[in-house]
């Protein structure tokens, strides 16, 4: 939880075109590879890990294709609603989100720049129980965040990126 005099600064990322998210598009000569693997947004990378995880190597696969994080994420949720996922990765899905999102500040000047340029806390402002707020982005402001429904993981990866 971030402290109260951070909040005052606090900054809501939500949707592909904020640079700082997970939907956003990488623009063209900030993709990052991985291996032999070339990922363009910081979400095709985490569902790509997701998947490949639980042995849906195929389904991984056919994410590296998608031009489009929305499209990347609904179809890997799809393909292993939340439900299913094994109790290990969730033990570690913050921690792989971070390594993601290092990857993606390494090799991304621009958003790189943002990031370092952020005036304080950092909040995911989805209804995502687990990576946001639990609430849109004027509920998640004007709420004190002892009542927010959800641990702002995604938000609390990047502050701390």
């Amino acid at each position: 939880m971030a402290p109260p005099e951070m909040m005052d600064h606090a900054i809501t990322v939500r949707g592909g075109k904020n640079p700082l998210s997970n939907l956003h598009m990488c623009p063209k000569g900030c993709e990052f590879q991985v291996g032999m693997q070339v990922f363009n947004s910081s979400e095709q990378m985490y569902q790509h890990k997701r998947l490949s995880f639980h042995d849906k190597y195929e389904e991984a696969s056919k994410i590296l294709s998608m031009d489009n994080a929305f499209e990347v994420m609904k179809y890997s949720y799809e393909v292993l609603p939340s439900e299913k996922v094994q109790e290990e990765w969730l033990d570690m899905a913050v921690a792989q989100m971070e390594q993601v999102n290092h990857v993606k500040y390494h090799n991304c000047e621009h958003a790189k720049m943002l990031l370092e340029e952020a005036p304080g806390y950092l909040i995911q402002a989805t209804s995502d129980i687990f990576w946001g707020s639990g609430l849109g982005p004027d509920m998640t402001k004007i709420m004190l965040q002892d009542y927010w429904p959800s641990q702002n993981n995604m938000g609390q990866v990047l502050t701390r990126i």
